[in-house]
């Protein structure tokens, strides 16, 4: 089709050129050169791809209205302008307010203009860091910025900034920044950032934690408080001593002197539940191996099985928390049919 729109051209002729660089903006260099000079055309071409300016008249690209017009309708035009615009602040910011990742294109000294860089940042979610010279790079107020919008960031941060800058990793890892995990192994022995990236991030920042912290108990309590997979990470001693601990609240129940037939049939049920608890784990541990073997659209699918599996688990925890609080208003009104019994004797 495009060939033969442009075997149809007449590149002499405004119309016939405006029609086709609204479909390819570099088709401008096969414009006729008088044409090229047009601003109609040159807007236009520029608008669809600023490769295009690239092609016109050395002459223009030194004219500040053409390149003022050029950068308000295309900012990425900036790597094609005289370098003297390059290295204006005014201009860049031009450039930058209509696309933020332009500022890869501004000259050494623009790039590392702290004014210049937020703006960018702001306009970019953030991802103008990577594109910000290495005095902005180690700024600890603009890479905060940045992490703030986007913690993925940090990773192009001065990595010297941040082990001065505990703060900023938390920011990045509150905002998903699991990138920070990889960069500095030795952020896996910090309990705080942990669990923060348990929060921001995924499941995930638990495989760069110390083992030592996955064979605390009450790290990992906290850690399955956010998220109740983490226990497919703790220590097999942590496991054990939260399986005893969770068969030790079931026997407390059981000791109770109340009714036996209610007792027997909440615990007969707490026990299926916890034994469907244990298999749905056991699932869950048994797709996660799955879905590291498996290509794109299985993993994806395994996914949502997980979730699902998750949703039930939640669900299943929260009847046998209501049957639990049913248990304790059995004591209760046990407790206190046995004192009324004794006054009357």
């Amino acid at each position: 089709m495009m060939e033969g729109m442009m075997e149809n051209t007449k590149w002499d002729d405004k119309e016939s050129v405006l029609r086709i660089l609204r479909i390819d903006g570099d088709c401008l260099r096969f414009v006729d050169p008088v044409l090229r000079r047009d601003m109609d055309v040159i807007l236009t071409a520029v608008s669809q791809d600023s490769r295009a300016f690239s092609c016109v008249d050395p002459d223009l690209k030194k004219n500040k209205e053409v390149v003022t017009a050029v950068l308000d309708t295309n900012g990425y035009a900036l790597e094609y302008v005289d370098e003297e615009f390059k290295n204006d602040k005014d201009m860049v910011m031009r450039a930058i307010q209509n696309k933020g990742r332009a500022l890869q294109f501004a000259s050494p000294e623009l790039r590392d203009d702290k004014d210049i860089v937020l703006e960018a940042i702001n306009r970019t979610s953030g991802y103008a860091l990577a594109d910000a010279g290495p005095d902005c790079k180690n700024d600890p107020e603009i890479v905060k910025q940045a992490v703030s919008k986007t913690g993925a960031t940090i990773e192009y941060a001065n990595p010297d900034l941040l082990q001065t800058n505990r703060n900023i990793i938390l920011t990045a890892v509150r905002n998903g920044g699991s990138e920070a995990f990889s960069m500095m192994p030795e952020i896996g022995g910090d309990k705080e950032i942990l669990l923060e990236g348990l929060k921001g991030c995924s499941i995930d920042v638990l495989n760069f934690a110390d083992v030592r912290l996955l064979d605390d108990v009450e790290f990992m309590k906290e850690a399955i408080k956010i998220d109740d997979k983490a226990i497919l990470h703790a220590s097999p001693r942590v496991r054990n001593e939260i399986d005893a601990e969770n068969k030790k609240n079931h026997q407390d129940l059981e000791e109770n002197d109340i009714d036996s037939k209610s007792v027997e049939e909440l615990a007969r049920y707490s026990d299926n539940l916890d034994g469907r608890i244990e298999d749905i784990r056991g699932e869950l541990e048994d797709t996660k191996s799955r879905v590291q073997d498996k290509e794109e659209q299985v993993r994806q699918n395994l996914v949502q099985d997980i979730k699902n599996k998750i949703a039930t688990l939640a669900s299943l925890e929260k009847e046998l928390a209501e049957l639990r609080e049913k248990e304790s208003m059995i004591d209760r009104v046990s407790t206190s049919y046995r004192n009324d019994s004794h006054e009357e004797k």
